[in-house]
């Protein structure tokens, strides 16, 4: 019984961090769309934002 609620436990944090990382991707990639739109380097937008060029 109690190895179940920890295993629920952990499955339940787990997607919450999920959720959490996945958020802020996308909030990432909502500001580079405004950084790209006024004309900022795609290097600069990097840098700030914390993507990958290659994800921009």
């Amino acid at each position: 019984m109690m190895e179940n609620l920890r295993y629920q436990r952990s499955v339940i944090e787990t997607g919450r961090a999920e959720g959490r990382a996945e958020g802020e991707r996308q909030k990432a990639l909502e500001i580079t769309r405004s950084l790209k739109a006024a004309g900022m380097s795609l290097s600069q937008i990097a840098q700030i934002t914390g993507l990958n060029e290659t994800d921009l």
